[in-house]
């Protein structure tokens, strides 16, 4: 389940990004019921966050917060709460017209990049988890957009 809450005034498709979740989760593997939180909110408020948390004094376009590995230990209800996802709406819309994406399309990549850092996937690590991370992403978004 994604719970999202929105702190921007901008509108987009909850549903949308729901899909793109579930999609995400099934490539991945992961069967659980899960629950995932999506805050989108604005650049000060990711900068502070990130600054925060992160030691980087910098606007971003995602941030993940999560300690649990997807083969933990599933809550007594089943739901395996996988982490928090922040995305930086103003951010998402300024990448999308830079390389040609709808804001949709883009938002649901960020989902996904935020998904997979939550399920263990790291790209900081090496250049071979890099390569490795952002192929899946890929993949998961074409499928989703039929590319």
């Amino acid at each position: 389940m994604l719970l999202v809450k929105n702190l921007t005034r901008r509108k987009f498709d909850k549903r949308f990004l729901l899909k793109a979740e579930k999609r995400c989760l099934r490539e991945i593997g992961i069967k659980n019921k899960t629950e995932i939180s999506l805050v989108i909110c604005g650049k000060k408020k990711i900068r502070n966050i990130n600054r925060l948390y992160r030691k980087k004094d910098k606007i971003t376009d995602v941030l993940s917060f999560g300690d649990q590995k997807p083969d933990f230990i599933a809550a007594p209800d089943g739901t395996l709460r996988l982490g928090e996802i922040f995305i930086c709406y103003p951010v998402a819309e300024k990448q999308a017209r830079q390389y040609g994406y709808s804001a949709k399309e883009e938002m649901a990549r960020l989902l996904i990049h935020g998904i997979l850092h939550l399920a263990g996937y790291d790209h900081e690590k090496s250049a071979r988890e890099a390569k490795k991370m952002f192929k899946l992403q890929e993949k998961i978004i074409a499928k989703i957009f039929k590319k």
